[in-house]
């Protein structure tokens, strides 16, 4: 993040101060767990799973 320039949307979202890029670090995660959850939603063998469990 020190690299980036004051202006740039990175540092007004995250700042350039220790921690910063850890702060972007977590964003991405946060979005790529998402998607990870949405991708395994549309998974049928999970569904099965779901019905098969009713006892």
């Amino acid at each position: 993040m020190a690299a980036q320039t004051p202006e740039s949307l990175f540092c007004c979202l995250f700042g350039t101060g220790k921690g910063s890029g850890v702060a972007f670090l977590f964003l991405v995660l946060g979005f790529l767990g998402v998607a990870v959850c949405l991708g395994f939603r549309r998974s049928k063998l999970i569904r099965g799973l779901e019905v098969n469990d009713k006892d």
